[in-house]
Formats: C-alpha cells, sequence, structure tokens
C-alpha cells in the first residue's frame, strides 16, 4: 500500500563504519527502506601463486578457496551473488557474530544469536553450516569462517540473559511435536504474545535430537538446558499425548475444541524405511529411526550382534556406525552411489574413517540372506548409472558383480516417513508429507504444518526456519500481524574497497580437529609450562605497585632515561630505575609489551590472559609506556638525547631469527624458529610445513615450536647437541613435550640439509658421543638456538653505535657501548630479570657519577665458545607417548578466548551497510535496534551542507564522510570556510576512509576525492530550502 507522507525532517540517521556489524536490523525495522546493504568485492589476482595444500583440496584445504580465475568484473558479480548475510535458514549472520566476538561482546553476540535462534546451545554443537557456502572467504582465499565454533564459544561463556514471553493476545495455539521445527515455531508464537501449549508424544521433549543424534555428537545437558529455558519463559508441554486425526489417541478436534485458535504440526520424519527386497522380514534387520531408538531412545535395551552393515549416506548413517564402533562392533557402512554424493559431511565421514569404520561407495545390499529367521549375510551388487529403457540415466546394479558378505545385523539408514497425515488428517504427499500451501497452511482449516512433516527440514537449521515461518503465518492468519523481514538495496561496494585476497593474512581456521588435539587446553583447564606469576613478580611487578610521579619530594623533574625493550629485561630495568628515583619510558616496537613471552609464546606455555594482566599494571603505576616505535632507529640516540632523556638502555631479546650457513638451508620445508613460532602464534597459514618434523635446540622456544607442529598433526622429534640434564628448557616444558608424543633425541646436531629438486627429504645428524652420522628423513626443518637481536634498523640510524655481525650490540664488562650515555644488557649468560638489574645498575652509576661494577654474565669479545665433551652431549633416544585410537571422543571442544578471536579475525567482513539520506525519514527507531551503536541521528539545521550533496557518485559510505554538523564544527559558517587548511583537509580524508573499507594504502584513498579541496562559505538560510533540505511540509512517499 503507497501512501504520501508528510515528513518534518529535522535529522537523519548515519552509520559508523567503525561500529558497523553488518547485522541488518536497522534495514529490517526502517519504514522508507533507506538502509541498503553493500558488498565489497573479493578478488584473487594471482590464482596460481595460492597455498597448495588448499589450492588443490589438500591437507586442510578440502578444495576450498580453489575457484577458477575469473575477471574482476565476474568478481563484483559474485559479490552480489553470494554473502553471509542471506545464507543462515534462521537470519543469523556469521560476519556479526565474528564482529562482536572480536570485540570481545560476548553477552552481545549472545543475545543477537538467541533473538533468532530458541535452541542455540545445541545448535552450536551440530548445525550443517550451509552459511559456509556463501563464504567468500572459503569460496577465494582458503577455507570458511568457522562459525559453528564461534556460536559453539558463545554459548558457553555468554552470561545467559533468561527469556521472558510476555502475553499480548488472548488466542492460544497449539504445536504438535517438540523437535527442532516444534520448538522454534513455540518459540516463536511466545515470543510474538500468544499462549502456546506442546503435545509431546514421548516423556521427554526434543524430538530426532534426543534419540537420533548421539552423545558423541552433542551433548544431552545442552539440549535440556535450550528446553528449560523456554518453558521457564512461558512454554507449557504436554507429554504423552500421541496426537491423532483420528478417534485413535488424542484427536485434533478435541484440542481445538480446547480453546486453541490455531494448530502447528511438527511432527516430523519418525519413521524409517526398509527397502523391499529378499529377506528383508529376517530378525536383525532394522531401519534407522527404530534402531537409534532401541539405542539411544526411550525404548532402550537393543542389543545389535558383533558385525554389523549399514546402508546410507546420511548423517544418520554416520551416527549409527560411529555409536556401533563406540559399542565394539565390527561396521561395514556402504553407499548405493558415489562417495561425492553423500549427505554426511565430509567433517563426519573422516571421523567415523578415523574410528575404524570400513566405507565402501557404489554398492548396495540387493538380498538378505537369514538362517533360523536372523541374518547371517547379504548379497551386495556393485553399482553404477546406466541408462535405462526411456534413456534416463539411473543408478543400477552391475551384473556379475555380487558378493557375499557375513553379518549378524542390517540397518538400513536413509530412508524415513512421515506420519503427519495422520495426525491432523489433511491432504498428504506419497511419502506421507502433508500438503501445504505457500503460507504453510493445510487442508483443514487452521492447521499448519513445517519441519519434516511438510518436507521442509533437511538440516537443522531449515527445520528451525519453517517452524519460524509457519508461526509468523499463524500470526497473521489471528491478527494480520507482520513481521517484517530484511529491506533496502543490495549493491556493489566502489572498487577502491575491494578486497584481495594477496592481502589477507593467513590464519588457520580453528577446525574441531585443532581444537581437539590440544588436549586440556580445549577444556579451559590448560597446565602451562611457564609460571608467568614468578616471572614477573622477579621482573619487579608487585600484586600492587606502588605509583611513580615524574617529580621528587621537592617538586623537581626527575632525570628521564630510555629503556629499548619491552620484554621483561626491559620492564625489570625500567621498574628497578622507577624505585630509584628516576622516570623511565619504555619504547617498544611491538603493539604491546610483553616481548618474547608474548608473541612467540603459545598458550600451550604462557597463560596470556594473566599476563597481560600483569602487565598492565606498568602503565597504572605511571612508568611511561610507547609502543609501535623502534626506538634508537626512529627517533635514533641523538634525537632520544635531545628529548630530554639522560641516558639509553638497550634491552633487545633475540626477536629475529636465522638458519644456520648449510647446504641446502634455503630450500622448501627449512624454518628458523623465531620467524615461524610467530605465524604460529599469530595463527597464519604457513607454506611449505610437513608431517615429519625435526626440530633442533633445545630452549624454551625449541620445544614450545615442536607443540604447537605437533598439536597441528604431525610427527615430531627434537634434536638437541647437549644432553638432557643441560637442556636449557624446563623439566615441566620437555616432560609436557614427552607426553603429548614428542620424540627428544639428545647428544645430537645437525650437520647437513639433504634435498632434491628445492624440497627438503632429511637430515644428517652428528653424535659426538659415538663419533658416527646418522640420517634421519623429514620434510620439515625448524633450526632452534638461531635468535639474534634485530637491530640492523639501529645500526644504519647510528654509525656511531659499534654492534657486530650478529646484531648484538658491543659492551664491555661493565655494559658500557662504544656511544656515550648508551647501555646495553643483551646477550648476557644470564636470566632476562638478571640482565635488566644489571642494566639498570649500569645506568644508575652513570647517573650518580659512581663507579661502574663489573657484570660476571657480560661477554667476553675475546673469549671463545667452549666446546662441549663428555656427559654434556650424553646421547639418548627418549620417545614420546603414543598416541591414542582417534576419534573416540564425545561431545564438541569450546574454543579458548584468543582461539576465539583468531577464528573471529579471519572474517573478511565484506558487508556493511549505508543510510541513504534522501530516503531516511529521521525518525530515529533504526538507533534502538543496533545491538553495537553503530546508529546515530545527525540533526540538520539551516545553513548546514545537506548530507544527500556531499554523497559521491561512486558510492563510497555515507558514514565515511566527514560530521559537519558536529560540535567542533565553525559557530558562524559565513566567516570560516569548511576547510581553513591543507590539515583539516587531511583530518577529513582519514575519517571518511575507515579500517573496515579495506584500502591498502593511504595514496589509494586519497585518489578518490570525495569532496572538493575547498569549499566556499555556506549560505544563510533563506526562505527557499537547500539543495538537500527538506522544508517544513514537504512530501515523501514511503511503501508500508
Amino acid at each position: 500500500m503507497k501512501f504520501n507522507l508528510t515528513v518534518d525532517k529535522r535529522a537523519e540517521a548515519v552509520i559508523d563504519g567503525r561500529l558497523c556489524v553488518n547485522c541488518g536490523k536497522c534495514g529490517q525495522v526502517c519504514p522508507a527502506e533507506a538502509v541498503d546493504e553493500y558488498r565489497r568485492t573479493v578478488y584473487c589476482m594471482f590464482p596460481d601463486c595460492r597455498d597448495e595444500n588448499v589450492a588443490d583440496g589438500g591437507a586442510g584445504g578440502a578444495g576450498r578457496g580453489a575457484e577458477d580465475f575469473c575477471t574482476f568484473g565476474y568478481a563484483r558479480i559474485r559479490a552480489m551473488e553470494s554473502g553471509c548475510t542471506a545464507s543462515c535458514p534462521l537470519g543469523i549472520v556469521p560476519q556479526t557474530v565474528a564482529a562482536l566476538v572480536q570485540r570481545g561482546d560476548i553477552d552481545g553476540a549472545y543475545s543477537y544469536i538467541a533473538e533468532k535462534n530458541p535452541l542455540l546451545r545445541v545448535c552450536a554443537e551440530i548445525c550443517e553450516e550451509v552459511c559456509s557456502g556463501s563464504c567468500m572467504r572459503g569460496r577465494v582465499i582458503d577455507e570458511p569462517l568457522n562459525i559453528r565454533a564461534l556460536e559453539r564459544y558463545v554459548a558457553g561463556r555468554a552470561g545467559k540473559a533468561k527469556r521472558r514471553y510476555s502475553r499480548r493476545f488472548d488466542e492460544k495455539v497449539a504445536v504438535a511435536g517438540s523437535g527442532p521445527a516444534g520448538l522454534a515455531a513455540a518459540s516463536r508464537l511466545a515470543q510474538a504474545g500468544y499462549g502456546v501449549t506442546i503435545f509431546e508424544r514421548d516423556s521427554r521433549a526434543g524430538g530426532s535430537l534426543r534419540w537420533a543424534v548421539p552423545d558423541l555428537r552433542a551433548d544431552r545437558a545442552q539440549l535440556e538446558e535450550d528446553i528449560s529455558e523456554l518453558i521457564e519463559a512461558g512454554i507449557e508441554i504436554r507429554y504423552h499425548c500421541n496426537v491423532g486425526g483420528t478417534e485413535a489417541g488424542y484427536p485434533l478436534g478435541e484440542i481445538m475444541r480446547e480453546g486453541f485458535s490455531a494448530c502447528v504440526i511438527a511432527t516430523g520424519a519418525s519413521e524409517g524405511l526398509i527397502p523391499a527386497i529378499p529377506g528383508a522380514d529376517a530378525g536383525m534387520v532394522f531401519d534407522g529411526a527404530t534402531f537409534m531408538h532401541g539405542i539411544n531412545g526411550e525404548d532402550g535395551g537393543l542389543v545389535p550382534g558383533d558385525s554389523v552393515i549399514v546402508e546410507g549416506g546420511s548423517e544418520l548413517a554416520a551416527d549409527i556406525c560411529r555409536l556401533l564402533r563406540r559399542m565394539g562392533r565390527n561396521v561395514l557402512c556402504i553407499f548405493a552411489a558415489d562417495q561425492s554424493e553423500l549427505e554426511m559431511s565430509a567433517e563426519s565421514l573422516d571421523a567415523m574413517l578415523d574410528e575404524g569404520v570400513e566405507f565402501r561407495d557404489k554398492t548396495e545390499i540387493s538380498r538378505i540372506m537369514a538362517e533360523d529367521g536372523n541374518v547371517e549375510a547379504v548379497e551386495a551388487i556393485r553399482t553404477g548409472y546406466a541408462p535405462d529403457e526411456s534413456g534416463r540415466f539411473m543408478l543400477l546394479g552391475i551384473k556379475g558383480s555380487e558378493a557375499v558378505i557375513t553379518c549378524d545385523t542390517v540397518v538400513f539408514a536413509d530412508d524415513q516417513r512421515c506420519a503427519a497425515g495422520d495426525v491432523c488428517g489433511a491432504e498428504t504427499y506419497p511419502d506421507g508429507r502433508v500438503k501445504t500451501d505457500a503460507d504453510f497452511r493445510t487442508s483443514r482449516p487452521m492447521v499448519f504444518a513445517c519441519g519434516d512433516a511438510a518436507g521442509m527440514g533437511r538440516s537443522l537449521p531449515e527445520a528451525m526456519a519453517s517452524g519460524i515461518a509457519a508461526a509468523d503465518a499463524v500470526g497473521r492468519a489471528l491478527h494480520g500481524t507482520y513481521i517484517p523481514g530484511i529491506k533496502g538495496g543490495l549493491f556493489n561496494a566502489p572498487d577502491i574497497s575491494a578486497i584481495y585476497s594477496e592481502n589477507v593474512q593467513k590464519i588457520h581456521r580453528q577446525t574441531e580437529q585443532v581444537i581437539r588435539e590440544q588436549g586440556a587446553e580445549g577444556t579451559g583447564n590448560s597446565l602451562f609450562t611457564e609460571d608467568v606469576l614468578a616471572l614477573v613478580r622477579e621482573a619487579g611487578i608487585k600484586e600492587q605497585m606502588p605509583a611513580f610521579l615524574p617529580y621528587d619530594d621537592e617538586g623537581r623533574t626527575k632525570q628521564k632515561v630510555a629503556v629499548v625493550g619491552g620484554g621483561l629485561s626491559g620492564i625489570t630495568a625500567a621498574i628497578d630505575l622507577a624505585e630509584s628515583g628516576y622516570m623511565p619510558t619504555i619504547f617498544e616496537k611491538e603493539p604491546a609489551l610483553g616481548g618474547s613471552l608474548r608473541w612467540l609464546a603459545s598458550e600451550k606455555r604462557v597463560d596470556k590472559a594473566l599476563l597481560v594482566s600483569e602487565l598492565e599494571k606498568i602503565e597504572r603505576s605511571g612508568i611511561s609506556v610507547i609502543c609501535n616505535v623502534q626506538a634508537g632507529a626512529t627517533p635514533d640516540i641523538k634525537a632520544l638525547f635531545a628529548a630530554g632523556y639522560e641516558s639509553v638502555l638497550f634491552a633487545i631479546g633475540e626477536t629475529r631469527g636465522r638458519k644456520p650457513d648449510l647446504e641446502n638451508a634455503g630450500c622448501r620445508g627449512v624454518f628458523e624458529a623465531v620467524s615461524l613460532m610467530g605465524k604460529l602464534v599469530g595463527h597464519e597459514k604457513v607454506c611449505g610445513l610437513g608431517r615429519q618434523v625435526v626440530v633442533t635446540g633445545g630452549d624454551e622456544l625449541a620445544f614450545d615450536t615442536a607443540r604447537m607442529l605437533k598439536a597441528a598433526g604431525a610427527q615430531v622429534i627434537v634434536l638437541s647437541p647437549c644432553s638432557r640434564g643441560m637442556l636449557k628448557a624446563g623439566a615441566a616444558t620437555v616432560a609436557a613435550a614427552l607426553d603429548e608424543g614428542i620424540d627428544l633425541v639428545t647428544g645430537t646436531e645437525v650437520i647437513a640439509v639433504k634435498a632434491t629438486d628445492g624440497h627438503l627429504i632429511g637430515v644428517v645428524c652428528r653424535v659426538p658421543e659415538r663419533k658416527v652420522d646418522i640420517e634421519i628423513s623429514c620434510d620439515t626443518l625448524v633450526f632452534g638456538e638461531t635468535g639474534v637481536p634485530d637491530t640492523r634498523a639501529i645500526r644504519a640510524r647510528n654509525s656511531s653505535l659499534d654492534i657486530d655481525e650478529n646484531g648484538y650490540i658491543q659492551v664491555n664488562e661493565k655494559l658500557i657501548t662504544s656511544m656515550y650515555g648508551v647501555f646495553a644488557s643483551g646477550g648476557l649468560d644470564m636470566s632476562p630479570q638478571d640482565a635488566g638489574h644489571a642494566g639498570a645498575e649500569a645506568v644508575k652509576c652513570f647517573l650518580e657519577s659512581r663507579e661502574f661494577p663489573n657484570v660476571p654474565g657480560a661477554p667476553d669479545p675475546g673469549a671463545e665458545k667452549a666446546e662441549l665433551t663428555g656427559a654434556a652431549v650424553k646421547h639418548e633416544m627418549i620417545e614420546g607417548s603414543r598416541d591414542a585410537l582417534k576419534g573416540f571422543v564425545s561431545g564438541s571442544c569450546v574454543l579458548e578466548p584468543y582461539r576465539a578471536a583468531a577464528e573471529a579475525s579471519r572474517c573478511l567482513g565484506c558487508g556493511y551497510r549505508v543510510v541513504e539520506p534522501e530516503r531516511c525519514m529521521g525518525c530515529g527507531v533504526c538507533v534502538t535496534v543496533c545491538p553495537s551503536g553503530a546508529v546515530t541521528m545527525r540533526s540538520i539545521e539551516p545553513g548546514m551542507i545537506p548530507a544527500d550533496e556531499l554523497r559521491p557518485e561512486n558510492g563510497i559510505p555515507y558514514e565515511e564522510q566527514e560530521d559537519f554538523a558536529s560540535p567542533s564544527a565553525p559557530e558562524d559558517p559565513q566567516v570560516q570556510p569548511l576547510h581553513e587548511d591543507a590539515q583539516s583537509t587531511e583530518t577529513s580524508r582519514e575519517m571518511r576512509t575507515p579500517e573496515r573499507c579495506g584500502e591498502t594504502s593511504r595514496e589509494a584513498a586519497e585518489a578518490e576525492e570525495l569532496v572538493p579541496e575547498t569549499v566556499g562559505p555556506i549560505p544563510e538560510a533563506s526562505g527557499e530550502a537547500g539543495a538537500g533540505e527538506i522544508a517544513e511540509g514537504e512530501e515523501k512517499e514511503a511503501d508500508i
């Protein structure tokens, strides 16, 4: 219906792109359809350079990111056709969930999902992730976002807010069946304000979620929690009520006579089918539904034989096979068609095979052989596609390929039948599905059907979505209530905001396999091998830090000292200096303090959350910290002294790795531990990693790297040149590595690298104790204990500072460098904390003009490195614990916070919302529904440049433009122009180019001119409306 609406527009909505999570709620409630969605183009310029493991569908790739090369124009079309905003049947936008998780708003993410999904917890366990096929990262780059893992993380860590359904209408609605579709329909109706009663034939609610899903896939406690929450919110459930369309059971007519105004049939497809083949009536032959009811349902007590054949390719078939393997049965799963046509997911197939299930495709049972009424064997026949009499290709048996397979139990797990026609007495299709129209109505008045009862439940989200849609149809039939969907246009984002796969950080997808292989880490009960509290307490960080002021007791400014390096050594020196009455400033080139303990250590080694909370005490105590600055280079040492610093202390750790000078050390598959660990900790993809790994070295970093690679599924050997008693790694670290299955060989060093065609094939090792050389085959080699300080930029900017070829700043025994007032504590043969204390003492002696003490651990330039001999190089081969049988794990793991943040950061953020100011009515309803606070109202005042004039022709998002109506705008537009100088112009450009637009350079952003460089004075308001002004009484047309 269209009508003219007079709008006195005084404000208009603006979406801040930095806060927008693309949920679409603003577009759903906008009465003028003024909110549009823009999608960025995701493009791969060099498809041949992609990771071969991903592009070829190799390990971990599963064929993702392997779409054929296309032009940029086709990529624009693909961006419009594929997007996660419309991919989930329930309307959940994965980009929204990822954005909220990445920002740490777990409660907000939970509220967003729970609003659309009444079974949030159980769905997060077993959702089929139908949205993954629309993920542009999965289609173009590598693998799709693991939204199921993120939802599981949200469900497990959010503070649950109780649902409350308020009754608004007198009408009551009956729901037959408490499966996913029935529960979703009941939740939606109760949310709309109707009284809802569910009729369930069993003694517990849940339907197929209870009897068809075993514990190995989902935790029953999660289902119970979801159902209990719905009951507490106001939904009534009557058990042992077998609703029937006839006089038998609980007649539907009797339910309607109780005062129910409508009924939703959601009884599912709970009857299995057995094909009509010879011998199908023998004992121990079951359909999938009956079998699971007997094993997993209320019936119970069914005991299968020792050798079972399961025919089918559905998720139900996979669940039955895995359940039987856990019962100790020998299981053969056969599937009539090709493996590529399986309905079960690749994840389910892999889990089934890992647990020892034998699988054969292109095979089906043609006859069952029985003796004394029970199954003895089956005759199986190979199948293939061939034309039938009409010329159509059909799946037919191949004559002469018959084979007899002995077994004592047969389960047909593919076909199921719906008996909803018996429930409601409505017209049905031959397979039992109820006939419905577009509004889910059946042939009986005010009776609706959804889910499997109407053939709409191929997956769990689709079944729930059909229940929600049927509930909306009931609302329209009863009161004409309409729940709006997403409105507005869909457009291509400007080309300047395109996302190029070459610029996307390659972060590992947090898969179930990776999570499970972390062992205790996946349960939240990790045992860290480094005691963070002991380390930071030794560095001087106390439980209650004192307040360090820049002035002394007499009001004089304290002497300033620059400490370059924010690791434990630099932190120790800074606290020591602050406690001695100086004013230190810590310069750190990384985004935050922590050094290698933060950026080169895994969660297996260090409790990162505890470390971060302890490091935050430093700045709160008053010690100045400047991050993202490599002091000594920019600014250089002279600039530091010019800035008022009276001394400079370098406390730089060994943060740059190097490979030894060996032949073939540069071939594919050879890494050094520092750079590799930085990528692993950052969850970046690493090309060239194989499955047979050798790690050299014996320090904490070497063992930490080995444990990370082992967690990724590799077989790892650590080669240490010294004996076990001489290892630099702690005993807890070594023990943990051995427990995880890592082998340790001591008294061995790599002397040669073997390669073929540029690829690593093995190493040659020397055993000094036995004076022999041995060869070890491997496809990955990691050199540990090869780190050096990264002082290349410092050397280039400070020619007077003596730095050796390895990057170490040269000092004497008093830590004095070649430059006056400059000291260094790197390369000392002592702990980082002791080195920090030694450096601070050297600075204090200099500032106080005291005699410098000798540092016991200072390097001696003339001394040669002592060679290890005797017991120090004792050769041992220590075998790690062997892995248990894969797969036998029940339930699902919850991501740790750092893993959830890493997975959420994989989202490309392809979409964003834009308010079209010329259509916006200024009602402000969008502000009330935005979950992230991205929508605000901008006032429209006489004399201000209207927003629609500021919009460029190429569609750059409106929120990228400067807010000229803000309080910081000039008070008198006649006197002051829009941009007073070049600096203000540059500022406005930066505001119009937010991070989410994905520009690769400032030059690209500046090339896209959004407003004229200079704008003349803004004219005063007159009797006539301005170019973009909406005069009082102007009429706007709106669609309702």
